[in-house]
This record gives C-alpha cells, sequence and structure tokens, in this order.
C-alpha cells in the first residue's frame, strides 16, 4: 500500500525509519493515532486495551519515544540498540486498538547483527473493541522510510521527511 502523503492520510498506524516510531496522530498524521505505555507488565497478561491517557506525536516527542524511549543505547564500545520490557497499547489512526512490544532492532538480534530490523509482537483488535487476541510477531526493515497499518502490515509505504 502506497501512502503519498502520511500528513494527509488514514492508511497508515506506524511509520517506521531507523530508530523514529511515530503514530497516526498529533502532529504526525491525521488520525486517532496514539499510545499508551506500560511497565512492570507482562504482554501476555494484557487481555484489554485499558482506559487511559493516550498519547499523540508532538513538536517534542513521539508518542512511542516518551520517557526514555523504546530501546536503551548501550554507548561504546558496542552500539547496540537493545528494546526496553514495555507493553505498548496503541489506538490506531481509526480508533481501534493493538497491544505491541518491540523484539529487537537486528535481522539477528542474538548477535546484534544487521541493523535497523525492527521485530516488533502485537495483537490487534480489528472489531472495534478491547479485547486481544492471539499475538503476531513480525519484522520491519526501518532502514528504510515506511509506514503501515496493523490491520495489514503491508510495508514498502513510505512517508516524507520530517
Amino acid at each position: 500500500m502506497e501512502v503519498e502523503d502520511h500528513t494527509s492520510s488514514t492508511d497508515w498506524d506506524l511509520g517506521f525509519q531507523r530508530t523514529m516510531v511515530i503514530v497516526n496522530g498529533g502532529v504526525s498524521g491525521p488520525g486517532e493515532g496514539s499510545a499508551l505505555i506500560l511497565d512492570g507488565v507482562q504482554f501476555e497478561d494484557i487481555v484489554e486495551a485499558p482506559e487511559g491517557d493516550y498519547v499523540p506525536d508532538t513538536d517534542q516527542i513521539t508518542a512511542i519515544a516518551r520517557g526514555d524511549g523504546w530501546y536503551t543505547y548501550t554507548g561504546p564500545p558496542n552500539h547496540w540498540i537493545l528494546p526496553n520490557d514495555w507493553v505498548y497499547i496503541l489506538q490506531t489512526a481509526v480508533g481501534l486498538f493493538a497491544k505491541m512490544r518491540f523484539i529487537g532492532y537486528y535481522t539477528n538480534n542474538e548477535a546484534k547483527e544487521g541493523s535497523g530490523n525492527i521485530t516488533i509482537e502485537y495483537v490487534f483488535q480489528d472489531d472495534g473493541g478491547r479485547n486481544f487476541r492471539v499475538s503476531t510477531q513480525t519484522s520491519v526493515d526501518s532502514n528504510t522510510k515506511l509506514v503501515t497499518t496493523l490491520a495489514q502490515l503491508k510495508f514498502g509505504s513510505s512517508f516524507a521527511d520530517r
């Protein structure tokens, strides 16, 4: 799916570029996209999207990067990107819900080889409710600029430089 202008389309939910992840809401897009970050909970234990203060992207920071961001950068000598152990509850561009967590940033996460390949696990609730079902794991080559809907996770669409 091609998205010509991510700032005027609700045909995408998440945008990826290297370590930057945006939602289709706030300053990043016209949708209802926003995120709620949960720390100290297990992904499997979240069976329903909670009520809460979901936050869209702002001029200062993206919804996914709030706090310390979705990852920890180890610095020298390894310069690794390691995902934080958080669960993100997402409201999509059209108001549906998903839960997501970051699995890694490398093609081979164990050896830390092949950077820019974000792996996420997610559960998308597509019937308008808040209950979550079976999770899906997918990888995103974030070396290129990508946008996607959680409903279809079709990659290869680009979003304009921010």
